[in-house]
């Protein structure tokens, strides 16, 4: 009977300590993920093959968004 007692004791405690979870969502701005890209700075070049398929107009555009990005944190810096 005290080992059932125990047991149960046990059991209750375990699940009143496992409602103490806490989630924790983390989101990170455009300017703070361009940041962290810059702290991996990782860069590879590849001469494009007469097969590749050109780049589409959407992808165009972001690069171009992404340079005037670094070029206006490159200003606030100096």
């Amino acid at each position: 009977m005290r080992a059932l007692i125990l047991t149960a004791s046990c059991l209750i405690a375990g699940l009143a300590m496992a409602d103490e979870a806490v989630v924790r969502v983390y989101s990170l701005s455009v300017q703070e993920r361009l940041e962290t890209l810059e702290l991996i700075d990782v860069t590879a070049e590849k001469a494009p093959a007469e097969h590749d398929v050109p780049m589409d107009a959407e992808l165009a555009e972001i690069l171009k968004d992404v340079e005037a990005l670094e070029q206006a944190s490159a200003l606030a810096r100096d």
